[in-house]
This record gives structure tokens, C-alpha cells and sequence, in this order.
């Protein structure tokens, strides 16, 4: 280490490639499906540690940290400036996310707690989600 130059435990420790540069076409599909499940629950209130926990977590098995790198990465663009795809069409001929499938599976999260969420925004967040 030079002189005045300011060291942290985080620069000494954590030395990855920037992630843009070692990602595929795959991880970043990958990384498109992330951010717009991120959109979708956080626009509904929904934290970003719940979202890992109960939806992300057991369906794409990534971790948190994984999970932040994938919203740090502006996927869409590079792929549309590096693999020249449309990042819609390419995500619509994968498997599409089950939204209902998942919706279901936290009502009992809505009630077991009373949530902020009444039982018609449920209603609707379930259609919204078919949509997708």
C-alpha cells in the first residue's frame, strides 16, 4: 500500500471481476427475471429480504448477495448491446415464472399476519401476476 493511499477491509478481501463482464447470455436472462420479480413484489410492498426468502431463494436457489449483484447489473442493455436480443422476447420463450403459483403460496402469509394488504389488492396482485 502507497503512502496516503486509504485502504479498506472490503478492497484487501472482496477482488471479483465486475460481474458484466464475466456474465453470459443465460445469467443475464437470468438477471432480467430477477429484476422483474424485484418490481413486481416491491411494488407491492413487499421487502427485498422477503422477496429473497420466499420467492427467489427456493426458486432460483441464489443467494442474497447474488440477488443485489443481479439488480446492480443493467442486464437488459448489455444485452442488447453485446448479444443484440430483445430481452421480452428472449424471456418469454423461457418457462414463464409462475406469479399465481406463488401468489397462492403467500396468502397464508397474508393471513396468519394482518398485512396492509386487504383481500381484494390480493385479488388484483394475483391477476396483475398472470399477466406477466
Amino acid at each position: 500500500m502507497r503512502d496516503g493511499e486509504i485502504s479498506t477491509y472490503h478492497s484487501q478481501v472482496f477482488k471479483y471481476p465486475k460481474p458484466t463482464k464475466t456474465m453470459n447470455k443465460n445469467a443475464l436472462l437470468k438477471a432480467c427475471r430477477v429484476q422483474e420479480i424485484d418490481m413486481f413484489f416491491t411494488d407491492r410492498g413487499f421487502s427485498r429480504t422477503f422477496i429473497h426468502k420466499k420467492i427467489l431463494q427456493p426458486n432460483f436457489f441464489i443467494s442474497k448477495r447474488t440477488y443485489y449483484r443481479f439488480l446492480g447489473v443493467n442486464a437488459k442493455r448489455i444485452l442488447k448491446e453485446r448479444f443484440e436480443l430483445d430481452w421480452k422476447v428472449e424471456l418469454a420463450k423461457q418457462e414463464p415464472f409462475d406469479y399465481i403459483g406463488i401468489m397462492k403460496n403467500l396468502k397464508d402469509a397474508f393471513d396468519k399476519n394482518e398485512s396492509r394488504t386487504s383481500k381484494s389488492e390480493y385479488d388484483d396482485m394475483v391477476k396483475e401476476g398472470s399477466i406477466h
